[in-house]
């Protein structure tokens, strides 16, 4: 248990995150990558939606 608050408690990055929530067993593997895979979408939307200079995504 006290790995798992330090593992929360540290500043990381998304997906160093969600490598400790699979690694902990919190969420099944195929679901952690499923939501990989969304934010690395929702991350491309962000940077071409800044490239473009528009307003909505931010």
């Amino acid at each position: 248990m006290l790995q798992c608050i330090q593992s929360f408690a540290r500043t990381i990055g998304n997906f160093a995150l969600l490598g400790v929530i699979g690694d902990l067993q919190l969420l099944p593997a195929s679901l952690t990558r499923k939501i990989s895979e969304i934010f690395v979408r929702y991350r491309e939307l962000i940077h071409k939606n800044r490239l473009n200079n528009s307003e909505g995504l931010s």
